[in-house]
């Protein structure tokens, strides 16, 4: 351990990346947990600290590792967000300093991930509609879907202003326009190589046209998932698989 860290910051300095942002483990809830208990410097020094080992982690992987890194790191964020119970502005900081560090790296190395989900969410739509545009964001990744989008529409219309739809056919007077304007906005995030998360709730033949698979480079990772994203789930890499 490095004795130019102070006792508190030097608990933040974990053996393994993995260990700040493994799904199996809560590391989102169980960092935001901890950062509770600090006041507000001792806060900033935690995820100053936090920041700084996970540049230095990345910095050290060579192009393959890194591209295993950004795999594990997309599908675990994409589980803790579906599996999360509580919210808070220590679990803001935490996904934050830590994912949004991450994929900030990422891009840095030239390295950019399109994750396509095709879930269905039985139990209610608030995790996809109001929940996710307000995570994913925070880790510097944009997320597309087209419910969301079609939500936006009834907005306008002065629909769904003081609840959010609980079933995908709630939706179907704005869902055709929110799919055109879901994929213009993922397009737009695909030439620009941001980060993308593009989730349809109510998937028909064709609604991913364009958006996956499609030619990209071979620092461009897409990945796709239609299995519930819980623990020991699958994802399938498209492109940008390591050996």
């Amino acid at each position: 351990m490095d004795d130019s860290y102070s006792p508190m910051a030097a608990d933040w300095l974990f053996d393994s990346v993995v260990e700040y942002y493994y799904f199996n483990s809560r590391a989102v809830l169980n960092g935001a947990t901890r950062l509770d208990r600090l006041d507000s410097t001792d806060q900033s020094v935690a995820l100053a600290t936090i920041e700084g080992a996970l540049r230095r982690y990345v910095a050290l992987c060579d192009d393959d590792l890194l591209k295993k890194l950004a795999i594990s790191v997309s599908d675990d964020l994409c589980k803790t967000l579906a599996d999360i119970s509580m919210w808070s502005a220590s679990v803001t900081k935490y996904i934050r300093s830590v994912y949004g560090t991450l994929f900030d790296r990422f891009s840095e190395r030239g390295v950019t991930v399109r994750y396509v989900i095709d879930n269905t969410y039985p139990s209610g739509l608030d995790r996809p509609l109001r929940l996710y545009p307000m995570a994913y964001p925070l880790a510097n990744v944009i997320y597309v879907c087209p419910h969301q989008v079609a939500l936006q529409l009834a907005w306008k219309l002065g629909r769904f202003t003081d609840t959010i739809p609980q079933r995908p056919d709630q939706l179907g007077e704005e869902i055709v326009e929110g799919r055109y304007i879901a994929k213009l906005a993922a397009r737009r995030a695909m030439e620009a190589n941001r980060h993308l998360v593009y989730l349809e709730i109510d998937y028909e033949t064709g609604d991913f046209d364009g958006v996956i698979p499609v030619e990209s480079g071979a620092n461009t990772i897409q990945i796709y998932r239609n299995q519930p994203a819980v623990a020991g789930s699958l994802i399938q890499v498209l492109s940008g698989q390591t050996t």
